[in-house]
């Protein structure tokens, strides 16, 4: 018997489905509640808001975050026109990541707080994932990923997984957690609909530009692998998609920069057919080619800044701006640098490949780690290269007793506390937060004319003393408003705002380590960092002979050299009192708390 003609499955459009299934549950009459139908989406009392409530629900889940952000106005419209509607809790949602996609994380904050001690269920889920959204994008992407952990499986409407898959993988992109962040990326685009493949696929490529080299190599070898068990054609499907997307990306990687290591680690993991494309041929040649072997061109720093953001770039400035100072240019006679070079690299999407092209330069020490994930990535590739590092920032374990790391930055969490407690001693009990976990240094007024912070919500609130943790010109932007309100609130600053303490016209407390903040340079904590490693750095190096030398052994013994040296030179310090790291790998610091500004009487 002759098999029947197959079916011709059309795609149907996403908003027609949608509807389809609102005129589905319309026919059911009382047959059952909405709920059952369509967990957690109660139908509206009113024709017109029922209306507009689908029309902003359809445009929320397909716009992307720009989109997002451009439906503030009429979101807000919706919840004046309709305020006892049972959807507004749902609006009030969307609210909130249209706040959070326009850069506005106080104020999503602000709409969010009520709504999380709603009931629990799918809607209060969903209400989780922006909470943990907002985490990953204030700078604790580490915590918010652990919220994410604990949503899984729990989302039921299709619209609000396609959310939570995208900001969890992002999440974990930004936590630095690649191997789960392509496991989450490779489960978002198993699970994307079809109309929304593009979208999902075309996020996917800019997420995957956020890992380093390394970790994308290791990636194509995971995803290479079998399976171990039966999978669906979609996750062949996605996984393939993966795999070649990777494989692309280094491809091209390796050949603008020329780069032979990538080329070899790359053809080592990527199928067998790449090699037959003309651009597996010429990641052929390159391979074959030998790399370039460190060396010593006589004293000279290596430097890698990171600039990913604006964060980033502000700290390069500071810390290149001081290490080039007390180096004079790179060729400076004070604090012992007669004679040292300075190597600058600002590329620190794959770390690896930086630093051993700064060991191939010539570079005996290098200098790194203006944020947290490039000092992590920085400490374990120059472990791997023998050579000496000073970071900028701390890691989150202590480095080896003999190991090459040395660190002089700074546990955030250690200054904030320091102020917590003076604030507490003196007798400050109700406390605002800006800066990372709490209102942003970068929020936007909401409207013209109005001031950029919360001011009067912390009159409302009682609030005595402010943490400011941003930078210094978040403190005195943050000044400049309690002033024109006239509140006298004290500001208690991080160490990267300490430095304009006694301009702000405010009583101040600020963490003081060494001579810093009274002889702060106008780059303030990281410009001061910038110049402790550069004395260090210099003092170390005048160890070493003043030629350069390529031999293996010879360049080994002058690393191992360097780091003795820097593990026991001194020199004045402005961040710190103890003159260097007395055989330690963590320069000693004692943080003490310094008053400033005008008494608050």
């Amino acid at each position: 018997m002759p098999a029947p003609p197959p079916v011709l499955a059309l795609p149907v459009p996403r908003r027609s489905l949608r509807l389809a299934a609102l005129f589905a549950l319309a026919a059911l009459g009382c047959h059952g509640s909405s709920d059952s139908v369509v967990p957690g989406v109660p139908l509206a009392e009113e024709a017109p808001a029922q209306a507009q409530f689908r029309v902003l629900r359809a445009e929320f889940f397909d716009a992307d975050g720009p989109g997002r952000a451009k439906l503030v106005p009429r979101l807000s419209e919706f919840l004046v026109r309709f305020p006892t509607d049972p959807r507004t809790f749902d609006i009030e949602v969307y609210l909130v990541w249209a706040r959070l996609e326009s850069g506005d994380r106080a104020g999503a904050r602000a709409v969010l707080e009520p709504l999380l001690k709603g009931e629990s269920g799918p809607r209060l889920d969903f209400a989780r994932v922006a909470e943990a959204a907002i985490l990953a994008r204030s700078g604790e992407a580490r915590h918010a990923l652990s919220e994410f952990d604990l949503l899984d499986g729990k989302l039921v409407d299709l619209d609000e997984r396609f959310v939570y898959g995208e900001e969890r993988a992002r999440c974990a992109f930004l936590a630095g957690a690649y191997e789960r962040a392509v496991e989450a990326l490779l489960g978002w685009l198993v699970q994307a609909p079809l109309d929304r493949q593009n979208r999902a696929r075309n996020t996917a490529t800019e997420l995957l530009r956020l890992a380093p080299n390394a970790e994308l190599v290791h990636a194509l070898e995971v995803l290479r692998r079998p399976s171990g068990g039966v999978t669906s054609p979609d996750v062949e499907m996605a996984r393939g998609w993966l795999a070649s997307t990777i494989a692309r990306q280094l491809t091209d990687l390796a050949l603008s920069r020329a780069d032979p290591d990538l080329a070899r680690r790359l053809l080592d993991a990527a199928p067998a057919a790449l090699r037959a494309t003309p651009e597996g041929q010429r990641l052929v040649a390159l391979a074959a080619g030998a790399p370039k072997a460190p060396a010593v061109a006589g004293r000279a720093v290596g430097l890698l800044l990171s600039l990913t953001g604006p964060i980033e770039q502000r700290r390069a400035s500071a810390a290149a701006a001081g290490i080039t100072r007390a180096l004079g240019s790179a060729r400076a006679d004070q604090g012992g640098g007669a004679g040292v070079d300075v190597l600058v690299r600002y590329d620190t999407e794959d770390v690896d490949a930086a630093l051993a092209a700064l060991a191939a330069d010539g570079a005996a020490l290098f200098v790194a780690g203006n944020d947290d994930d490039t000092a992590r990535r920085a400490s374990a590739r120059a472990e791997a290269l023998h050579v000496p590092i000073l970071l900028l920032r701390p890691l989150d374990k202590p480095p080896a007793p003999q190991g090459f790391t040395f660190v002089l930055g700074v546990d955030d969490t250690a200054a904030e506390q320091a102020l917590v407690q003076a604030l507490a001693a003196s007798g400050k009990r109700e406390l605002g937060h800006v800066g990372p976990g709490g209102t942003s240094c970068s929020i936007e007024p909401s409207s013209p004319g109005k001031p950029r912070f919360p001011v009067a919500t912390w009159k409302r609130d009682g609030v005595d003393a402010l943490l400011v943790l941003g930078d210094a010109d978040c403190a005195r932007d943050v000044a400049s408003e309690l002033r024109t309100a006239r509140e006298r609130l004290t500001l208690a600053l991080g160490l990267d705002a300490g430095v304009v303490s006694a301009t702000l016209g405010l009583p101040t407390l600020t963490p003081g380590a060494g001579s810093y903040p009274a002889t702060a340079p106008g780059g303030g904590w990281y410009e001061a960092l910038g110049h402790d490693a550069a004395v260090l750095a210099a003092r170390a190096l005048q160890a070493l002979p003043s030629e350069g030398v390529a031999r293996q052994a010879d360049v080994e013994a002058l690393h191992a050299k360097a780091r003795d040296a820097l593990a026991t030179v001194q020199a004045e310090l402005w961040t710190s009192a103890h003159p260097g790291f007395a055989g330690a790998r963590v320069l000693g610091r004692e943080l003490a708390i310094v008053t400033g500004g005008p008494s608050e009487k």
